[in-house]
């Protein structure tokens, strides 16, 4: 073997040894992405979340809302006529 071969075998077997250590331990840009990960997922998993509640309560109020059902009455009283009727009746002379 020449000096060359010998170089690069053992660049080879040195960077296959060292390179085992170096992936036990995270490197920052692993770091980084997997907080970016995180921080997404929790996210997207609260938006869900909202989501999920927010359509329970839609057809929870959906099932009990009031339906087209007469409940009640109301009337309305026009208060130009209902003025003229006090003057004409406070107009009339009393029996006193």
């Amino acid at each position: 073997m020449n000096v060359k071969t010998k170089l690069l075998i053992t660049t080879f077997v040195a960077a296959c040894a060292f390179s085992g250590s170096a992936q036990a331990e995270q490197s920052p840009l692993e770091t980084i992405v997997t907080g970016l990960v995180k921080s997404s997922l929790a996210e997207v998993t609260r938006e869900i979340n909202t989501t999920i509640q927010r359509d329970i309560l839609t057809s929870s109020y959906e099932s009990i809302a009031p339906s087209d059902k007469k409940v009640g009455k109301v009337t309305i009283k026009d208060l130009v006529v209902e003025s003229k009727k006090i003057e004409s009746n406070q107009a009339q002379p009393s029996d006193d």
